[in-house]
């Protein structure tokens, strides 16, 4: 069982690791730091799901992101996928959620 915060980065080596900016046409300059990295994927995060933001907040919006396979950020999805990473698949996309929510707020 890893630590609070190694699972904190480790889930953020994992989201800036999955990012994928390949099918958006409108992101001319693939980023390459860590900011550029995050505030791009939040820039997609925002457009994408600026409803349920509003609707079910900042954290239910990034869990479901994740869940739905955001072509943004392909984090592996199968449970034993999960399993081989250290994660509990019970749990990861709320973790992934809550991570992600750290990284666009600058907490994490």
């Amino acid at each position: 069982m890893q630590s609070t915060e190694t699972k904190e980065q480790a889930l953020k080596a994992l989201i800036l690791k999955c990012a994928d900016f390949s099918g958006y046409d409108e992101i001319l300059i693939e980023p390459k730091t860590e900011k550029g990295i995050v505030n791009t994927l939040s820039d997609i995060f925002h457009s994408e799901k600026s409803w349920e933001i509003k609707n079910l907040g900042s954290y239910q919006a990034a869990t479901n992101w994740f869940q739905g396979l955001c072509s943004a950020c392909s984090v592996p999805y199968w449970n034993d996928e999960i399993e081989n990473l250290g994660f509990d698949p019970e749990t990861y996309f709320d973790d992934l959620g809550e991570i992600f929510t750290d990284m666009i707020n600058g907490r994490l």
